[in-house]
């Protein structure tokens, strides 16, 4: 990609382009069902380092984003389901990595949209960009957001990775866990329970899981 000298004549259209081109749609965000489960996927409206060039690929969303996320949470909310929100990029202050340097300042709005899942109980919001290890014991975190009413707060899990992943360096930054690194998740819904699996598919090893209660239920 040459990032010294990025965007090397791209334009940031052409980037949104092949997105939608390659994901069937005209929107970053979205709604899809597996096995009625509803998955809702957010993400950037705006490649930021062709905005600010102190700026990299920071997540902005949109007013309409914001709108949308947020009545499907209440609309999945009021009929008593969970619901899974993807995002590539992380939350401050959550899951593995997170309270590193680098990974601090990925969402540009990062309170408003946790003040927004920190509504709701049943929330499980899976993130991954940071490639940090799913050995370590704040893969998953329960995050409590002051202000929402919820001292319960929402489910936050880190995705893991393929190819290299990392852990703290403990100077701020990170170092590679070296290896070979092939990590993910299988996660399972039924009538009262969301429970996830980390996997290392290098060792054929289940590594950890979590079996979170749903409050739909209680």
């Amino acid at each position: 990609m040459a990032q010294e000298t990025w965007p090397n004549g791209t334009t940031e259209e052409s980037l949104f382009r092949s997105f939608y081109n390659f994901a069937g749609r005209n929107t970053i965000y979205a709604e899809h069902s597996f096995g009625g489960i509803p998955v809702l996927s957010i993400g950037t409206e705006k490649y930021m380092h062709y905005h600010d060039a102190k700026l990299w690929d920071e997540v902005w969303m949109s007013e309409a984003q914001f709108a949308w996320l947020e009545d499907r949470l209440a609309y999945w909310a009021r009929r008593r389901r969970p619901v899974m929100v993807i995002s590539h990029h992380p939350l401050p202050n959550t899951v593995s990595g997170t309270r590193n340097k680098l990974y601090l300042n990925d969402y540009l709005q990062a309170d408003r949209l946790l003040g927004l899942l920190g509504r709701y109980r049943d929330v499980f919001l899976f993130t991954g960009h940071t490639h940090w290890d799913l050995e370590l014991s704040d893969w998953y975190v329960q995050r409590v957001v002051p202000g929402t009413a919820n001292l319960y707060g929402f489910h936050v899990i880190n995705t893991g990775a393929i190819e290299v992943g990392w852990r703290d360096n403990g100077t701020g930054g990170e170092v590679s866990v070296g290896g070979t690194f092939n990590q993910g998740l299988q996660v399972e819904v039924d009538l009262r329970w969301v429970t996830i699996k980390a996997r290392d598919f290098a060792k054929g090893q289940w590594i950890r899981q979590v079996r979170i209660p749903l409050s739909i239920t209680q």
